[in-house]
């Protein structure tokens, strides 16, 4: 009886131990830049990694070559799946910045699509463009998710 309930603590143990994970692994959203021909942004998001069904908060901040003027430039954040646009966020800057200093942006409740990160492939592009009367853009960073 002694043995059966020694063999029995030990296997207990060594499925605990097993179970329990050896490091942790936190997934973070990593962005990186679109194009070598644009600059770059520092963007961070609450929640991180961001939940699918839930709003998220998008800060971006960056210096740019061009001005930023208020209500004309916007940023743009958008989901992509494997084929298709699946949201699309604007938000117009509602300050003004002067070329070549650092500028900033909150996005608050940005939707993230209810099939975010389930099956395929996702990629979200933050934009910092200006409609003049075509889109130009300013600056990009973009993120794959698998």
């Amino acid at each position: 009886m002694k043995i059966f309930i020694f063999i029995f603590i030990l296997f207990a143990t060594l499925y605990t131990v097993n179970t329990a994970p050896h490091q942790f692994y936190k997934r973070t959203t990593d962005f990186i830049r679109c194009n070598a021909a644009f600059p770059g942004l520092n963007v961070r998001t609450i929640p991180d990694p961001l939940v699918a069904g839930q709003n998220a908060t998008f800060t971006v901040v960056g210096t740019q070559n061009y001005p930023i003027d208020q209500n004309k430039t916007i940023l743009e954040i958008s989901f992509h799946d494997d084929v298709k646009l699946a949201t699309l966020y604007d938000k117009p800057f509602d300050k003004s910045f002067p070329p070549n200093t650092t500028f900033w942006i909150k996005a608050s409740d940005v939707p993230v699509p209810s099939g975010f990160n389930e099956t395929s492939l996702w990629t979200i592009m933050v934009t910092v463009s200006e409609w003049d009367p075509k889109l130009i853009f300013l600056a990009c960073e973009i993120s794959i998710s698998y």
